[in-house]
């Protein structure tokens, strides 16, 4: 597993994920010398021999050598092309990328398949590696399915309309729309998508836990530890019975600060 990025059980926890295609030249250049927190080179749509590869990977090796955090994107039914593809193509001394969204999931099935497929291309990540962007016409069982697959801590990208169906299953959510960073989109999301590498710094500061939230969360976590401790029934905090869902989202934001904390230490 990747040390170059904070993970929690596995799942990377970004705020912001810059989508790029591998054309090359500038682009690139400023999406890896960005603030993103992860870049993802998307290779769905096309076929191997439509990328400049090599130059592309070149990059992304010489943004993670300085720490920084880099995914790849492909589609679930034709991932296994990709491990040959890139293989011919890898700079010296590559790692590997930190994760791979998987784009289109129909099934819980494929999801252990691409685990197995692509699994030289996130080394020891396994499923945990492995960020899941459903089929926009996946059935909830279905998506119940993926979720029960990557675990609690595992990441879902989808749009509004999708977080509204699928916040039940404790998932992180991101936000595949790039609308820009001047509004949190709706919905349950923990991240988003950008499609401009200048979009970055106001991305993150939008779904960067304040002191106050990380202060509270960090009360709750203790008071459950308390509870633990002393074998009380419930955990009680500022009066009131906290529920799991609260929990859940005090171990978010106390990660994620962790997290933020993590990459700015290597910057």
């Amino acid at each position: 597993m990747s040390d170059r990025c904070e993970r929690r059980s596995g799942a990377l926890l970004c705020r912001s994920y810059l989508v790029i295609r591998s054309a090359g030249g500038a682009a690139v250049d400023a999406a890896v010398c960005s603030s993103a927190d992860a870049v993802v080179l998307d290779l769905t749509g096309t076929g191997p021999g439509d990328h400049d590869l090599r130059s592309v990977l070149d990059a992304l090796h010489g943004r993670a050598r300085a720490g920084g955090t880099w995914m790849l994107r492909v589609d679930a039914e034709d991932g296994h092309r990709w491990p040959a593809a890139l293989a011919r193509r890898l700079p010296a001394g590559w790692r590997g990328a930190d994760g791979i969204v998987l784009r289109h999931v129909r099934s819980a099935h494929q999801i252990g398949d691409a685990a197995a497929t692509l699994a030289d291309l996130v080394p020891g990540g396994g499923v945990p590696g492995l960020e899941v962007e459903p089929s926009p016409d996946a059935p909830l069982s279905a998506v119940a399915a993926m979720a029960a697959a990557i675990g609690p801590d595992g990441v879902l990208h989808c749009d509004a309309a999708m977080s509204a169906r699928v916040t039940i299953f404790g998932l992180r959510l991101v936000d595949i729309v790039p609308d820009g960073a001047d509004s949190r989109p709706p919905g349950a999301f923990c991240g988003r998508w950008i499609d401009d590498p200048s979009a970055a710094d106001g991305c993150n500061a939008l779904f960067t836990p304040s002191a106050d939230q990380v202060r509270r969360a960090m009360a709750i976590l203790d008071a459950c530890a308390a509870a633990e401790r002393d074998t009380l029934p419930a955990v009680v905090f500022d009066g009131r019975i906290v529920d799991v869902g609260a929990i859940r989202r005090a171990e978010r934001i106390v990660a994620m600060d962790a997290a933020i904390r993590a990459r700015t230490s290597v910057a």
